[in-house]
This record gives structure tokens, C-alpha cells and sequence, in this order.
């Protein structure tokens, strides 16, 4: 088992995983944000799912996301 994330990383690493799935979501069409954690994860090579983000903190980013890279597409 590994050892426990100091808080500010944990916090920083949940925050990029959120973003990550939120592109995952934008870019690809999935809806399904277990999915899209997993995927986020795999690719930062996380395996301790208590460091995944909430469905909150991925649609805010997936929010942020949108105002910076979506334009008028993804208004809704």
C-alpha cells in the first residue's frame, strides 16, 4: 500500500484529475463520469481511487473547460 498524499498535493492532484476527466468528457462525448475518472486516473497513473474528484469538481471544470475551449458550441 502506498503512503498518504501531504494535503496540498492530494488536493492538486484531485484538481488535475478533475480537469483531465472534464477533457475527457468534452472531447470525446462521455457522459459517464466514473469513466471518465478511470480514464484521468490511467493516465496519471493513479491507482488510490480516494484521490479521485467528486462528479462536482469534474462539471466545474468540464464548466471551465468549455468557456475556454468550447466557445458558443457547448452553451446550453
Amino acid at each position: 500500500m502506498g503512503r498518504k498524499l501531504p494535503p496540498r498535493q492530494e488536493e492538486n492532484l484531485r484538481r488535475a484529475l478533475a480537469q483531465e476527466a472534464a477533457r475527457v468528457m468534452a472531447e470525446h462525448g462521455i457522459r459517464d463520469f466514473l469513466f471518465a475518472k478511470r480514464k484521468a486516473a490511467e493516465g496519471f497513473g493513479v491507482l488510490d481511487g480516494s484521490v479521485l474528484p467528486r462528479n462536482t469538481e469534474i462539471e466545474e471544470a468540464l464548466a471551465e473547460y468549455q468557456r475556454l475551449f468550447g466557445g458558443d458550441d457547448h452553451v446550453e
